[in-house]
Formats: C-alpha cells, structure tokens, sequence
C-alpha cells in the first residue's frame, strides 16, 4: 500500500531542473496548449484572472497525470519539475493569449485566408515537392551518421568478459549457446528462436553458431569465426562454459572478417543462451566484440538483472549515454534465451519469445537532435516522432488548400490529397530505409501519412464554426 501511494509522489524534484535546455523544451511545449485553453475560455465569457488560473490548473493537471503515467514506464522517469515547468508554459500561453492574442489569431486567420485565394493546385504541388524534396536530401546523410562504419578491425570475439589486456571483473553463470548474424531478423523468427520452437532448414542461416558442450576449446560450428578457449592463467577442465568469475572465453585469433561483415550490411543479430548465476551487485560484460586495447564494437552486459547494450557508431562513439539498458530481463539462476537484432536503424529485443515493447530508434531524427541537445536513450523515439511532425503536418497543412478548391471536381481533389499524402512519405521512408540497408517499413508510412491528416485536420478544425477571423476580430472590437 505505502509502495502504491508513493507513486504519487513522484520521484522528487530534481527531475527537469538542472537541464537548462530541458526546462525551457517543457515551457515551450505547453504555450500552445495555455494558448488555446485561454482562447476557448474567454470565448466562453470567463473573466482574465479566471482565466489564467484555471490554464495554470489544468496544465499542472496534465502535467502531473502524464508524470504519473511515467511512473510506471520502466524506461522513463517522473519527477515534479516536469510538472512545474509544464504548467508553467501553459500559463505563459495564456499571457501571451491575454497580452496579443486576438492579433496573432487575426494576423494567421487573415494570412490562412491570403493562402486558401493565392495558392492554385499546380502551386501547392510543386511546394509540397521541394519541401519533401529538401527533407529528402537533409535525411540521407543525417541516417549515415548512425551507421555501423568505424569497428575496429583487431576485434576478437569474447564471452563473460572483453579482450582488454586488463578486463574488468568477469561474468559469473552458465552460457549454452551463441549465434551471430550479420544482418536483422524478423520479429517473427526471432521469436520462435527465442522460444525455442522449430524452424525450416536454413531460416536462420547465421553467420556463427557456438554451443557450449563439452571441454573447451568450443567451435563455431559455421567454421566461420576462430574458435573460443579460455583465458584464464589456470586452465580450465570443466564440461561446458562455466563462468566463475575468475576466467572468460576469448577466441583464438582476430575477427576482422566479422567486423568487416557487419560493417558492410549496416545490420547485426546476436542470440545467446545463459543462466546467470546472481543478479544483485552485477555489473559485466556477458559478450562483446572488442580489442585488446580496450576498444569496444559491441557489448552486452548485465547490471543487476537489467540487460545493457551498447555497439558503436558516430553518434554512440562520443556519447556513452546512448547505452540501452532494458530492466528486468535477468534472474538469479534461470536460463534466458536472448536475441538482439539491429536492421539497420532500428534495435529490437527478444526475450524467451517476447519482443520487448520499447525499441531503440537510431534514425534521421536523432542524428538531428544531437545538434541542440544532449541525446538521451529513452528520448530516442520521440526524436525521431519530432522530426516527422516537422515534416508531414506542414505537408497536410498546405494540402488542404488544395482541397478547398471549389473550382475543381472533388474526384482530381481526392486523386491530388492522396498523392500528396502518400508520394513524400513513401519518398523519405525510400531515402532512409536505402541508407540504412533495411527494407522499407509501411508502418513508417503509414505512421508518416497520419501526420499529415493530423495537419490537414488542424488547419480545417474551425471551417465548421464562425471562423477564427470572425471570432478575433470581435474580441479587438470587444476591447
């Protein structure tokens, strides 16, 4: 009961207020918000102080039932200076409301009106292009920048610990199996290995296979990678791979053909089989691709019994916060069937079968965002959601111009709205999915396309009513 309503409490007040940039993003996003609240309520008659009381209110409100959604989100975190800062910008909005606010809905509402006359379809079109078009060119080398293209080539292969002349303490448990791929797998492969379940000959076709039986050294049964023995100073004798905590598996030469593999797909797979021997005061390297001076390729760790990825590109090189770090995977002294897939720009999980919810996106958007802010791993997505909306809701914006031509049958306005719905997004998705080296997604476009009616709906939310111009103009005369 105490661990139910602490919850509401959030977790302190630090969160938010130390991230200059952080506090001013939160105040910006809910403006609009104060804004629009203020406008609708003085349309109702409510007087000013009202007003800017119940906007202050109700952003709180928001704020706080959002924060306490986060609550219980493993990969977010809630705090109350989210909450401040958020209910102070829908307050702000609504200053800005009370301060010009019938002059700046006047001024778009006249410009709005300027467009829906000026702009023909042949016009609107050929905005619509060079404005995808720019966004085009500006999302290739943006998606280059979190490919897999600086490995370092005198990598080797290593199992509970990495190949550092000077390794950290290594892993303690029991390893059955590891397979690499070099390229993605699908959700639904990767669920039946993880599972465990049978698959057609050939479905997984990995680039290497070790299993663990027997006395060391193990094989890759792909004959493609050098074998794996152990690096202890004490050689080891026991039946499979046994980690003590004292020694770790390293291969016997260098794996430059695997970083030269991955680095030319732009993908990777990588399943294991472990049973881990403790979980509390854990932090080691289960495997990783590195080299003996300490440079890392890729590793996948344990810290208590969340599991922790980390591979390098451009933008991780430089940022250790771009580590994935994914609760609760691990127990003490139960067998975990692990599989990591990256296509390319996206990295998925899967667990004894289960996909994990949450993906880590390396996309156009992140590349983007790290020119204004300090990239954070759980922000990742909404990086990449921001960098859509920028670019589809002003393409539904301008589309519905097109639509509103009275002049022009309603059958050449739908075959206009679906072309410019569809053609910029199948376009982008085309430049990032050939970048990245993976197939082209239609939940991208899709996701790509609703952006878009969300834009054209915004601009047509007040056709029904007076109009906006109707309603700032009374409220200057009002005054």
């Amino acid at each position: 009961m105490a661990s139910f309503l602490s919850s509401f409490a959030l977790n302190g007040w630090r969160k938010g207020l130390d991230d200059v940039l952080g506090i001013f993003l939160n105040i910006l996003l809910f403006i609009p918000f104060g804004f629009g609240l203020a406008e609708k309520l003085r349309e109702r008659g409510k007087s000013r102080s009202a007003t800017l009381i119940a906007v202050y209110a109700a952003g709180a409100l928001l704020s706080y039932f959002v924060e306490l959604l986060q609550f219980y989100i493993p990969s977010r975190d809630s705090g109350w200076g989210d909450v401040i800062t958020n209910s102070f910008g829908a307050f702000t909005g609504a200053w800005i409301f009370e301060a010009a606010g019938a002059r700046i809905i006047a001024w778009f509402s006249a410009l709005e009106q300027e467009l829906d006359s000026s702009l023909s379809i042949p016009t609107i079109g050929v905005i619509v292009a060079l404005y995808t078009g720019l966004w085009c060119l500006l999302a290739a080398p943006l998606q280059k920048q979190v490919r897999i293209t600086n490995w370092v080539r005198d990598s080797f292969l290593a199992v509970g610990d990495h190949a550092s002349l000077y390794p950290a303490p290594p892993w303690q448990g029991r390893m059955l199996e590891l397979d690499i791929w070099n390229r993605s797998l699908s959700s639904q492969l990767a669920r039946r290995l993880t599972a465990q379940q049978p698959t057609e000959a050939g479905a997984s076709d990995a680039l290497a296979v070790y299993k663990f039986s027997g006395p060391a050294p193990f094989h890759d049964l792909e004959h493609f990678l050098p074998d794996l023995d152990w690096a202890s100073q004490t050689p080891r004798t026991a039946d499979g791979a046994l980690f003590d905590g004292r020694s770790w598996l390293i291969s016997a030469g260098g794996a430059p053909m695997l970083v030269s593999s991955v680095e030319g797909s732009g993908q990777f797979a990588l399943r294991l089989i472990c049973q881990p021997a403790k979980t509390s005061h854990t932090d080691a390297t289960i495997v990783s691709v590195s080299s003996p001076s300490g440079t890392i390729n890729m590793e996948l760790g344990q810290y208590g019994s969340s599991l922790a990825f980390w591979f390098r590109n451009r933008l991780s090189t430089r940022r250790s916060r771009m580590g994935w770090n994914v609760p609760q995977v691990f127990a003490t002294n139960q067998t975990r069937n692990v599989l990591i897939s990256f296509n390319g720009s996206v990295l998925s999980l899967y667990v004894d079968g289960r996909e994990y919810s949450k993906h880590y996106e390396l996309g156009p958007g992140v590349a983007l965002a790290r020119y204004v802010r300090r990239l954070k791993t759980e922000e990742l997505e909404g990086y990449e959601f921001i960098l859509y909306a920028m670019i589809f809701i002003p393409v539904g914006c301008l589309l519905v111009f097109a639509w509103r031509k009275s002049d022009v049958g309603w059958i050449e306005r739908s075959s206009f709205l679906l072309a410019g719905l569809l053609l910029p997004a199948v376009a982008l998705e085309w430049v990032v999915a050939s970048v990245a080296g993976r197939t082209m997604s239609p939940g991208e476009i899709c996701f790509s396309v609703l952006l878009a009616l969300a834009g054209c709906a915004w601009m047509n939310a007040d056709r029904g009513s007076s109009g906006a111009f109707r309603r700032a103009q009374e409220l200057v005369s009002a005054r």
